[in-house]
């Protein structure tokens, strides 16, 4: 388990999953082979783009792991990564400065499947993993032992997002087609948010900004908006891919844009304010996996199975204002909805 230089066609069968910023600007990058004997993964941590694009052999600052990465996250300290690994345990990498050398740390280990999704709970406190194995488990991040763990969907545990302030507060989403909002200070904690086996929702983000702003992306291409202070928090919904949504995030700058990327290759940002499309990209050339916004900057990274990391910048003036007032609405999508969403709101969302 500690870093092992790859060599250079190891490397270039790459497939990249993730991408992430830290709050300093620089980004972590994750891979799996997905081909050969051993499905394994590797990890670099870059300064800027240019870094990665000039890099004349990515083999020799590759952290090799020993399967595949599906997700990550820094965890607060910001000096350590959180990486899903595909045998199932949560991996801890230590980032070493200078250079940003990787260091393999410890492993979490409770998940009996692969781990499929990985996000920071109150702002890094805690953490939220989900799984092949159906379960969810938290995770206390000081301690890196397990909190609780349950198994309230009946498939695969497809994306998870944590509540920006509360530590009990999170939601996931299952190939089961339920969406459930989880609230551990609850006897049940796992109420069922939305349901709808036609339309199984792939992705899920939550505002950092907007507590109350949750973004869906499903199977079909389609991203919802809702707004979770209503009764009915369903707000409107865009279709801007063709094929399943593998990521969602809200921009940390602007809470108005929303940034999405598909398997059919595109990368889309949408402007909730005036439900205009900002930006549309078919630079990849192969399913992207990995999104992420620059912490300060109005750009984007993006990566995928083509080996590309790309960078999709905005006009400053795209980002206008901290914050949009409580008392403005997005505009709200006609016709009927297919999808059971008559539930519960947690106190933890007001």
């Amino acid at each position: 388990r500690f870093p092992r230089v790859l060599n250079w066609s190891a490397v270039m069968v790459k497939r990249f999953e993730a991408v992430l910023h830290r709050k300093d600007g620089c980004f972590a990058l994750a891979s799996s082979s997905l081909s050969g004997r051993v499905w394994d993964g590797a990890l670099w941590v870059f300064q800027t783009v240019a870094d990665f694009q000039q890099c004349p052999n990515l083999d020799m600052v590759a952290s090799r792991t020993c399967a595949g990465i599906s997700d990550l996250i820094w965890l607060k300290d910001d000096s350590s990564l959180l990486l899903a690994s595909d045998s199932g345990e949560l991996e801890v990498w230590n980032c070493r400065l200078p250079g940003n050398s990787m260091e393999y740390q410890a492993s979490l280990v409770s998940h009996d499947d692969m781990v499929l999704c990985v996000d920071a709970i109150a702002g890094g406190e805690r953490v939220v993993s989900g799984g092949a194995d159906r379960r969810v488990i938290v995770w206390d991040v000081d301690t890196l032992s397990e909190v609780t763990s349950y198994k309230g969907h009946s498939d695969v545990v497809l994306s998870v997002a944590g509540h920006p302030s509360s530590r009990d507060c999170f939601i996931s989403t299952s190939q089961d087609g339920s969406v459930r909002l989880w609230d551990l200070r609850k006897p049940t904690p796992g109420n069922k948010f939305r349901a709808c086996k036609s339309e199984v929702h792939t992705a899920v983000g939550w505002s950092n900004i907007q507590e109350y702003s949750v973004a869906l992306g499903n199977q079909n291409g389609k991203v919802e908006i809702f707004d979770m202070r209503e009764t009915d928090p369903f707000l409107m919904s865009y279709h801007p891919h063709s094929r399943a949504v593998s990521q969602v995030s809200f921009s940390p700058l602007e809470p108005s844009l929303l940034a999405s990327a598909s398997e059919d290759t595109g990368v889309w940002i949408h402007s909730l304010r005036n439900n205009q499309k900002k930006l549309a990209s078919a630079a990849h050339s192969d399913f992207v996996r990995g999104l992420s916004w620059h912490p300060s900057e109005p750009s984007l990274l993006t990566c995928g199975w083509d080996g590309q990391v790309i960078e999709h910048n905005l006009e400053k003036e795209d980002i206008k204002e901290k914050l949009i007032p409580n008392t403005e609405h997005v505009p709200i999508e006609t016709g009927s909805q297919n999808c059971d969403s008559s539930m519960e709101i947690n106190n933890c969302l007001h």
